[in-house]
């Protein structure tokens, strides 16, 4: 029975005093939002749903077709987000289509609740883009 006591309490001490915490992510309620634009910046509309505190993600995509072997795309920005990652996703055919994708999060302000939209901009050499936003509870 001694066994038993010591078993039950060692297991229950696991879970109370790990430093780790878990959590599992929600999307809000309310549907993610896109939008699309030729030339150097575009908007994509405050998702419904959106409260204060809520993880924002945006994945923007930008391509450039002006046929040189690529390299010359870098990442999207948006005053306030923070850069999670960025890369070219590839080269196309010998035309040197480039494409180029960025990753970018913002912790959801009363201002950003307010807002119509939010705007990116691209880079100068980008011919286009495209991206999503998809707002979440952690």
């Amino acid at each position: 029975m001694k066994q038993l006591i010591t078993f039950i309490f060692a297991l229950c001490a696991s879970f109370l005093l790990t430093s780790e915490a878990f959590s599992q992510i929600t999307q809000v309620t309310g549907s993610p939002q896109t939008g699309s634009a030729n030339g150097t910046s575009f908007t994509i509309t405050r998702p419904s749903g959106l409260a204060v505190g809520d993880v924002m993600i945006a994945n923007i995509v930008q391509s450039d077709n002006d046929g040189a072997n690529g390299g010359d795309l870098s990442d999207a920005t948006s005053t306030g987000w923070t850069f999670i990652a960025g890369n070219q996703t590839g080269i196309v055919g010998s035309g040197g289509d480039e494409y180029w994708g960025t990753l970018l999060y913002k912790i959801a302000t009363a201002g950003d609740v307010s807002a119509a939209n939010f705007s990116f901009s691209l880079d100068a050499e980008a011919d286009g883009g495209s991206g999503g936003l998809l707002p979440s509870v952690a």
